[in-house]
């Protein structure tokens, strides 16, 4: 589809306004306009240019440190969660261990939500990624609010 109508479309499926995470849902995609076609992938490494070009955009904005940081953790992996269904979750375990990661679900709960898939998608890997990490491996992630 169109992908600034997906991208404003992820907005309706936030359940927090948190600046750094629409930055995030703002940007998330902005690196399929340089993206190759691999393997069948159409947007190859999309998320990895988008986290640079994310990078450049809001510098020649003026922001700086965290917040530049943060919006490119959050766009660089935020394909990640789409994964764990399919792919073992130890190999995730630095980003799920990251105490952005319930930023990055914000992230993953509009985006999911925007497509085909539905916000359902966003319940069932949440589940998983709580039962994987367990009590208190990751504080913010057991207070985050997982209603639809």
């Amino acid at each position: 589809g169109n992908g600034l109508n997906h991208t404003l479309e992820t907005f309706r499926f936030r359940k927090k306004r948190d600046f750094v995470t629409d930055l995030a849902l703002l940007l998330h995609d902005v690196g399929k306009v340089s993206a190759k076609e691999e393997e069948g992938n159409r947007f190859h490494r999309h998320a990895d240019l988008g986290a640079k070009a994310s990078s450049r955009f809001l510098r020649s904005l003026g922001f700086l440190g965290d917040l530049v940081d943060n919006v490119y953790f959050l766009v660089k992996n935020h394909m990640v969660p789409g994964l764990v269904e399919t792919v073992p979750l130890h190999r995730f375990e630095r980003v799920l261990l990251d105490p952005r990661l319930p930023k990055l679900l914000e992230l993953f709960r509009g985006d999911s939500g925007a497509t085909w898939r539905g916000p359902e998608e966003f319940f069932r890997v949440t589940k998983k990624i709580k039962k994987y990490l367990g009590r208190g491996h990751n504080e913010a992630i057991a207070t985050m609010d997982l209603s639809g």
